[in-house]
């Protein structure tokens, strides 16, 4: 490969790597993140009435988009779940 190339591709390489360093935070907020009907699915609900009764009763925290729009944090999710967890799981040794 020519120097030309190989300078032309760590130019491209370079590129990219200041990319990604500007969009991870992004895309980790973005996947952190989930719409009412993910975290209706997460919790088992189908119905939208009774699954904002358990989000008010349970203290789930939400950020509200609009007057029919939602997200949650899939951490905050799985803190209540963790914390209303029954019992302990044994392992076996191998």
């Amino acid at each position: 490969m020519s120097d030309e190339a190989i300078t032309l591709l760590r130019s491209i390489v370079d590129r990219l790597d200041r990319i990604e360093q500007r969009t991870a935070p992004v895309v980790t907020t973005v996947a952190a993140t989930m719409t009412q009907r993910e975290a209706m699915k997460l919790l088992g609900y189908s119905d939208r009435e009774s699954f904002w009764v358990a989000i008010r009763r349970l203290g789930i925290p939400y950020s509200k988009l609009s007057e029919r729009r939602a997200l949650f944090r899939r951490e905050d999710i799985d803190a209540v779940l963790k914390q209303r967890q029954v019992g302990t799981r044994k392992v076996r040794a191998a």
